[in-house]
């Protein structure tokens, strides 16, 4: 496997639509750090432009609790998004969630070919 990419995120006050690569890639790791006092959830995107969060589906949500960092856990070979990838974080669980996370509650960092 080649060496990947970082895309690191600390989330702004909202959803924190942006988009990672424009183009077909595999996310091959990351890390998710939780800062705030509820879950957060990062979602991410088969799309090459930054998402509309509450309409676009998410291909991948990951549930971190209150005060804890998780690994974004891949198969052996990584996730695959044919169209590209894009990101956003919501308070809630739902595909069609749209409610913001607070400045500085978030840290991301995806590892993607």
């Amino acid at each position: 496997m080649s060496a990947s990419s970082t895309y690191k995120l600390v989330a702004a006050a909202g959803t924190n639509p942006n988009a990672i690569k424009n183009a077909a890639g595999l996310v091959t790791g990351g890390f998710i750090t939780n800062n705030a006092a509820y879950p957060v959830f990062v979602k991410l995107f088969n799309k090459a432009s930054a998402p509309t969060v509450g309409t676009d589906v998410p291909q991948d949500t990951f549930g971190v609790q209150a005060g804890t960092s998780v690994p974004i856990p891949v198969p052996g070979g990584g996730l695959t998004y044919s169209a590209g990838i894009a990101i956003a974080i919501t308070k809630n669980m739902a595909d069609a969630d749209a409610t913001a996370v607070a400045a500085n509650d978030c840290a991301v960092s995806v590892f993607w070919q």
